[in-house]
């Protein structure tokens, strides 16, 4: 990975107004447990194409880890008003919002990132949750269902999707 930051260095001089060398420069410096340096550089990738969607939830996710939360929920507005769709966006969007107690919009990102990518359990794992701390028991056993159907092997969404059945 640090062999490979030169090269990204060099990408972006050879093509300033691409985003991904950067973008790729600033994974490659996350890798190596630079975040600050991490966080600049996702943040001139964003400059540049503010819908690129890995450096968004990359460096919204950053910015949620050193407690700024709000900061994150910005750089994803910012990126989904650009026109990013994507549902890492949508996702970590979710979760800042989750964060910041707003529970009902998190269920409704969550459920957009499960309907954007199907096969991945995680938005639907976090739905689940939110729709049960709604109280919206249903609602959560439904998510849960359809989270086993991706994940049967799971033993403890079996456990949780029979205590919400019980109660």
């Amino acid at each position: 990975t640090a062999d490979a930051i030169p090269l990204f260095e060099r990408a972006s001089r050879e093509n300033e107004l691409s985003a991904v060398p950067v973008a790729n420069l600033a994974g490659a410096m996350l890798e190596l447990g630079r975040r600050d340096e991490a966080v600049r550089e996702y943040r001139r990738a964003l400059t540049l194409d503010p819908t690129q969607a890995e450096s968004a939830s990359n460096l919204a996710r950053l910015l949620r880890e050193k407690g700024e939360t709000r900061q994150a929920l910005a750089v994803l507005e910012t990126a989904r008003a650009a026109g990013s769709l994507a549902p890492v966006v949508t996702l970590e969007r979710g979760m800042a919002k989750a964060e910041l107690g707003d529970l009902a919009g998190a269920l409704a990102d969550f459920r957009e990132a499960a309907r954007r990518d199907p096969a991945n359990p995680v938005p639907l794992e976090n739905a689940a949750r939110a729709a049960f701390q709604l109280g919206q028991a249903r609602a959560a056993a439904q998510l849960y269902e359809q989270l086993l159907r991706l994940t049967p092997s799971r033993g403890d969404l079996w456990k949780t999707l029979g205590a919400i059945r019980l109660e």
